[in-house]
């Protein structure tokens, strides 16, 4: 029987290096945005329905940002943008799970507390950093405006507000290298709170 972990962190706190430092360790990660894009490419003629052709670029593949800006705004188009995507997306995320060639898989996904997989974790990694850092991260990273990060974490922040009670859930704080980041997760997969 395969042991499933959750990992989780905001825009820009270090969750993809988290993921990468656990598969050193063994564990099979599961990117779940990437998952994402492939269930978005499976129901392309629907999410074209229900946006419009024009999400699509000149070259006829989708643009993820043009959807973003279509979605996120209306509650209503989002909810039936993700009853679209979602099933598509988990169905995937099964197959990955069933299919793991290793016992230790983790789940890394930003929208992990919203998604029903989230009961099959034994225990979450949630990856933090401080607000500024993640913002100077984004600044370089992404080359985007300062608005537009704002505007990204600020919507992130609903992604937190429900964390399942009956799982435990560590708390890495990752500000400093990625080798302190490693000690942490190795004591935060013994379920010991990390002092970093």
């Amino acid at each position: 029987m395969k042991t499933i972990i959750g990992l989780t962190g905001a825009y820009c706190s270090g969750k993809n290096t988290a993921a990468n430092i656990l598969e050193n360790l063994g564990w099979y990660t599961i990117d779940l945005d990437k998952l994402g894009h492939e269930a978005l490419n499976l129901a392309r003629d629907d999410v074209i329905k229900l946006l419009g052709k024009d999400i699509c670029r000149a070259d006829g593949t989708m643009d993820r940002k043009k959807i973003a800006e279509r979605v996120f705004p209306d509650a209503k188009i989002l909810s039936t943008y993700e009853a679209i995507v979602h099933p598509i997306m988990f169905s995937l995320l099964d197959t990955h799970i069933e299919r793991a060639p290793k016992e230790q898989v983790c789940i890394n996904a930003a929208i992990l507390y919203k998604i029903p997989h989230v009961s099959r974790c034994s225990k979450i990694i949630e990856i933090q950093s401080p607000f500024l850092l993640r913002l100077l991260r984004g600044l370089k990273r992404d080359r985007r405006g300062a608005c537009e990060i704002l505007a990204k974490m600020n919507a992130q922040k609903q992604l937190f507000a429900h964390r399942p009670p009956h799982i435990p859930i560590i708390t890495v704080v990752n500000m400093g290298s990625t080798r302190q980041l490693e000690r942490c997760i190795a004591k935060a997969l013994k379920l010991q709170p990390p002092t970093c």
